[in-house]
């Protein structure tokens, strides 16, 4: 073998086995690592590929998929089964809907993005909020809900497509 195919197969060789090293790469929404007294830990939060196809007839989503569940991140000593919210659709394109089933006083709502910035809120007197999200991009977000005076009533890990 001359010097030239050898050369050839050696970056040839090198270009492909570099390519096919990166199989675990993603690009993810966030993530970071957390170390603790127990160890560390690195984590992401996204999906690597994702894709929806519709059509007159339905709609079909392929790609890596998670169950998502809609589960109160806090409650200040509240027992969760006598949680009186509920929010949905939970991941949400545009209009997340807030139920309070006691609405006995106003409250208020906010989305925290991962880096704690506030992005949205508002106030509620009614048993039903529509909140219009389309202006927010797609992430996962911390809805919170507090009472008129500012007391934490319940959190949510909110996912917008």
């Amino acid at each position: 073998m001359d010097k030239f195919s050898l050369r050839l197969l050696i970056t040839s060789s090198t270009i492909f086995l570099g390519n096919i090293c990166f199989g675990q790469y993603s690009l993810n929404a966030a993530g970071g690592n957390g170390t603790g007294n127990g160890g560390s830990v690195a984590y992401s939060i996204g999906q690597m590929v994702f894709t929806s196809q519709k059509s007159s007839s339905g709609s079909v989503d392929q790609g890596v998929q998670h169950v998502y569940t809609i589960e109160s991140l806090a409650s200040n000593g509240i027992d969760k089964s006598k949680s009186h919210f509920l929010v949905f659709p939970n991941p949400v394109v545009d209009i997340l809907v807030l139920k309070n089933d006691k609405n006995d006083h106003a409250i208020k709502y906010q989305f925290l993005d991962t880096s704690g910035k506030s992005l949205l809120y508002g106030n509620s007197n009614s048993k039903e909020t529509r909140i219009n999200m389309s202006s927010i991009p797609t992430g996962t977000y911390i809805m919170i809900i507090s009472s008129d005076q500012n007391q934490t009533l319940e959190t949510f890990k909110i996912i917008k497509k």
